[in-house]
């Protein structure tokens, strides 16, 4: 399989990218991504794992390549967009969180608002726990129903932490109410981390 730096380097940064992920999509990929992702239409149909290699692979990629790909309507550039937004966090957590709280208001899917919330967050836990936590709590106050589902997964990053039990049990009590699928799973996900941490 080609690597993502063998290609064509008359092209730019995203032509490359699209070129590698319709290369790699399958029709069965696609329908699974349908199936499983019903709110999504534009999809290549490419695995996760392929997704995993590629974000790997772009070692150039920067915030403007995140935002890029973000703006495209396809779902796997969109999931693409939050892992290399976890990996630039590392070096820049300040700057990942920022980027991470404009895109998360742009969600529409549950797949690229988990991964959003989990892989692209994580690297600011360390410096920014308590604003990020708090931050979450925020968005419980949101009607939209992703940004709902964002607040509960980025919770789940700190159901081990005694300290954040009481900010995750308030979130609970406000999506309690909310019978919207996808914030109730996130909300049930959310219950099972805090009671597994508790029984720990």
């Amino acid at each position: 399989m080609k690597t993502a730096k063998r290609i064509l380097h008359s092209m730019s940064e995203l032509e490359q990218i699209r070129e590698r992920l319709a290369a790699v999509g399958t029709e069965e990929g696609r329908i699974a991504a349908r199936k499983f992702v019903p709110t999504t239409d534009r999809v290549y149909g490419v695995r996760v794992p392929i997704l995993n290699q590629l974000a790997r692979e772009l070692d150039q990629a920067d915030f403007t390549t995140v935002d890029e790909l973000w703006a495209s309507a396809f779902y796997e550039e969109r999931l693409l967009a939050a892992k290399l937004l976890g990996r630039l966090g590392k070096k820049n957590p300040e700057k990942g969180w920022e980027v991470v709280q404009r895109l998360a208001r742009d969600v529409n899917d549950w797949a690229s608002c988990d991964t959003l919330a989990t892989e692209s967050v994580r690297p600011g836990l360390n410096r920014f726990g308590t604003t990020i936590a708090s931050a979450a709590l925020c968005y419980l106050e949101e009607d939209n129903q992703w940004l709902r589902r964002f607040g509960l997964v980025v919770l789940t990053n700190f159901a081990k932490d005694a300290s954040q039990r009481p900010r995750i049990e308030a979130a609970l009590l406000r999506a309690s109410g909310d019978r919207r699928p996808y914030v109730k799973k996130a909300a049930d996900w959310l219950r099972r981390d805090l009671d597994k941490s508790m029984r720990a």
